[in-house]
């Protein structure tokens, strides 16, 4: 009987939580940013992602991350002149919980994630000499070749989130701690530096107010 009449107050908790709630459970958010990451000589690029999202309260919501970010990552432990290396792919699936600070049209937010970084192979060109012309002007004859400098590999990442909801468009900034790619460059230990900044753009599609 006690547990019947447990079952029937939780029921009813749940039916009123939901009841009180402003604004829809689901949404779906898509949009662009840029990214930047860490260490000697990296550089920026663009990323996209698609953040699907239930919302447990008004106040609270669980999402699920999909991005991806095209970067070229920093280099720390050595000398090495990036200019030569090629652009590479991290994507990324995480779960995140975002805290809403307002009920608002404009309502800021923070929150945090959780998930798989998907690292692609890091590669570089190097010139490579074959000789000398000796019957011309003695020219050293060369050739490029790519090297391999990383193998792709996935590793968990964490990330804190700050940013703000205004209507159905939103604002966020995420910064991604991931491990370092450990690496041997001109005969020395070095590693890759696979954290990023991503500031984000985008659209929300349901989610609205009741």
């Amino acid at each position: 009987m006690k547990t019947k009449i447990l079952l029937t107050c939780f029921a009813l908790a749940c039916a009123l939580a939901a009841s009180s709630q402003n604004f829809k459970k689901f949404r779906v958010g898509i949009g662009v940013g840029y990214a930047k990451p860490s260490g000697s000589g990296s550089r920026g690029g663009g990323l996209v992602y698609l953040e699907p999202s239930y919302r447990l309260s008004d106040a609270l919501s669980l999402g699920l991350r999909v991005e991806s970010a095209i970067v070229a990552r920093g280099l720390s432990g050595s000398s090495v002149d990036m200019e030569n290396f090629d652009l590479s792919t991290q994507s990324s699936y995480t779960l995140n919980v975002q805290y809403y600070l307002s009920t608002n049209n404009f309502r800021p937010f923070f929150g945090a994630g959780l998930g798989i970084h998907n690292l692609s192979a890091m590669k570089t060109d190097v010139i490579v000499v074959d000789g000398i012309d000796f019957t011309g002007q003695g020219q050293v004859q060369t050739h490029t070749e790519s090297v391999n400098l990383s193998d792709a590999q996935s590793k968990l990442g964490f990330y804190p989130r700050l940013g703000f909801d205004l209507g159905h468009f939103t604002f966020s900034v995420d910064y991604n701690f991931i491990p370092n790619t450990k690496t041997t460059v001109s005969g020395s230990d070095a590693s890759f530096r696979n954290n990023y900044l991503g500031v984000r753009l985008g659209a929300n599609f349901g989610g609205g107010r009741k």
